[in-house]
Formats: C-alpha cells, sequence, structure tokens
C-alpha cells in the first residue's frame, strides 16, 4: 500500500525529471562548427569513438549531458560563448568523460534504488556520494587528458557557477555545492 504509493510517485517525479530535460534538449540549438570539431577533438583526447552532438540554450545555466541511448551535450548559450578556449573545451571534456565512463546507464542503479528504497536515508546519502565520486572522476579526467592545473579546472567551475542547493537538470553537472568544489 504505502510502499507502492511512494513508488509510485518517485517514478511519476522521475518521468517530470525526464520530460524537463527532454524538452530542453527539443529547445536548444546545434552548436557552432567550431564547438563541434572541438568537442570531436577532445573526444579523440580522452578516448572517445565518437564526439556526441553538442547544442546550445539560453534555458541552462552549466553544461550538462543527457541521453542515455542518444548523449547530448547541451551548453549554456552566452555563458558557454563566454568562455575561452581553454575554458570551452576543458567544459566540453568534462561532459565527454561522463559520456567515455557510461554514466548515463550507470547513474540508473542508484536512480532506481532511490525511487524503490526514497523511504531509506542510507540510500539516498550512497546515491549522492555516488554522485560526488563521479564528478570527481571526470574532474580528475579533465585535468589529466588536458593536462591542465587544478586551479585554472577550479576557476572554471566557479566561472560556471557551482550551485549551492540546486541539482542540475541532465545526468551530469557542476559541483552541487562550493563545499563540494
Amino acid at each position: 500500500g504505502l510502499w507502492a504509493g511512494g513508488v509510485a510517485l518517485a517514478m511519476i517525479a522521475g518521468i517530470r525529471r525526464w520530460r524537463i530535460t527532454a524538452n530542453l534538449v527539443e529547445r536548444s540549438e546545434p552548436a557552432t562548427e567550431d564547438t563541434t570539431e572541438m568537442a570531436t577533438e577532445v573526444a579523440a583526447a580522452i578516448g572517445l569513438k565518437r564526439a556526441p552532438p553538442v547544442r546550445t540554450s539560453n534555458d541552462v545555466g552549466t553544461p550538462f549531458v543527457t541521453g542515455a541511448l542518444r548523449p547530448v551535450v547541451v551548453v549554456p548559450a552566452d555563458r558557454f560563448a563566454a568562455l575561452s578556449s581553454d575554458e570551452q573545451r576543458m567544459a566540453l571534456c568534462h561532459e565527454l568523460a561522463h559520456v567515455k565512463r557510461a554514466d548515463l546507464w550507470l547513474g540508473c542503479v542508484p536512480a532506481l534504488a532511490e525511487r524503490l528504497f526514497f523511504f531509506h536515508p542510507l540510500v539516498r546519502l550512497a546515491a549522492r556520494e555516488y554522485a560526488l565520486c563521479r564528478e570527481a572522476a571526470c574532474d580528475a579526467a579533465v585535468i589529466d587528458a588536458l593536462d591542465t592545473s587544478p586551479r585554472e579546472y577550479g576557476r572554471l567551475l566557479l566561472a560556471l557557477g557551482v550551485t549551492p542547493g540546486r541539482m542540475a537538470v541532465g545526468a551530469a553537472g557542476a559541483p552541487w555545492s562550493f563545499s563540494t568544489l
């Protein structure tokens, strides 16, 4: 009774979030040829066979990747354009690292556990820790693949806006809090 109702509500919330993300991608625009070429170069640098499409949107504040079957990278139009080419490369590398690591697929496990065991605080804690480790792994991949300094990469994260208390729309995004950074 109660458990089934909770699972149903959690599934509805997940479907709503998926629809919001799908609408954001649908309203976005294809990235410039230069950005697409940059994504192809970065994908090759991290050992990703093919770069997913990159799109720009005025509706997002930070870059993210979404789409387990057909990944798409979405970047904030104005903020991304204002970054230097090195900063753009780092931002793309982070999102492409999520694709290479199959984070969209692997992220389904903690997401499903959270929905099935919504009442259990340790499941929420485990899912949060997974997300933090996933982000740290992608951050490390950027620093390693592009041979950039942690300081420069940290500046990029600040420029993109660490968002306290606000979770990114897609499967991956900027760190959730200043303390996480």
